[in-house]
């Protein structure tokens, strides 16, 4: 019972820690690169991340969350799992690029709606591997 403990402390540590990094980079990074764009320029960056917070849940279906939910249960290989996940996320570079493409329509997007389909597409697959980390208890990596 006290290894589930140790094990909960240094996880959430972990967790703490990588969390706690990447907000460090964005708080330095953005006086960096606002300092080179025009604000025009920031303006769509802006819009693309959020617009890919609006279509990264939608075009992977959450697959993430079914990887843990999944991934830890006994009497399912953790391999099986992962295989799944990646044929949904197939499925999901295709709703990708129809929402994607229909937000070109969209004037301010109209040049960018190609990198935010790439981005999107990225990211869920970074979600689903981040995921499938935490599955085989590998939390540092993720």
């Amino acid at each position: 019972m006290k290894e589930k403990y140790k094990l909960l402390i240094k996880d959430t540590f972990v967790f703490a820690l990588g969390s706690l990094g990447s907000k460090l980079i964005l708080f330095f990074l953005v006086p960096l690169y606002t300092n080179f764009l025009t604000t025009s320029e920031y303006g769509k960056a802006e819009l693309v991340n959020t617009f890919s917070s609006l279509v990264i849940p939608f075009s992977a279906l959450t697959i993430n969350e079914a990887v843990i939910r999944f991934g830890l249960m006994k009497d399912i290989k953790k391999e099986n799992v992962l295989l799944s996940s990646y044929v949904v996320l197939l499925f999901s570079i295709l709703s990708s690029l129809l929402i994607c493409y229909a937000l070109r329509f969209y004037p301010p997007l109209t040049d960018w709606w190609g990198y935010l389909f790439i981005y999107v597409v990225f990211s869920n697959f970074s979600e689903v591997e981040k995921c499938y980390l935490k599955v085989k208890n590998q939390n540092k990596k993720a």
